[in-house]
């Protein structure tokens, strides 16, 4: 059923701000369950993401689905369900904050992949380098 919901909330590259939890509750304003799409490739980051927001909505997790362009996190609002008489919540990143974050992470991430890949030059010249010193130690005239 949660699957088959047409709306749904999407998170986007800030992930999870105060925002979102204010759309959650928007959502259980109307409906017992909401669909929230994760674009995020990693299964232990949507895990992460679902118990965050479970955690900051206070809803019950229904599901972790894998769908064609990511993963939908199916959250049921509870039985005994009150809306919080404040929707944004003191804890969370703002809007912007959690855009300066996304790009903090996409930084590192790259400056790791990039330093990886200067490791593997690095031990590729040094493999290449024990390779001619053979060749020539077996050589002495060339």
């Amino acid at each position: 059923m949660g699957l088959k919901l047409t709306s749904c909330l999407v998170l986007g590259r800030r992930g999870i701000f105060d925002g979102v939890i204010e759309g959650v509750h928007q959502h259980w304003k109307h409906r017992e369950v909401v669909k929230v799409i994760t674009m995020q490739r990693a299964f232990v980051r949507v895990i992460y993401t679902a118990k965050l927001l479970i955690a900051e909505s206070g809803g019950i997790l229904v599901s972790v689905e894998k769908l064609k362009e990511g993963h939908a996190i199916i959250i049921y609002r509870g039985k005994n369900y009150r809306r919080p008489s404040k929707l944004m919540t003191d804890n969370l990143l703002t809007k912007r904050e959690a855009l300066q974050m996304s790009f903090e992470l996409q930084r590192i991430g790259s400056l790791k992949f990039f330093a990886y890949q200067r490791q593997q030059a690095i031990l590729d010249l040094k493999l290449k380098l024990a390779e001619l010193k053979e060749r020539r130690a077996g050589n002495p005239q060339g």
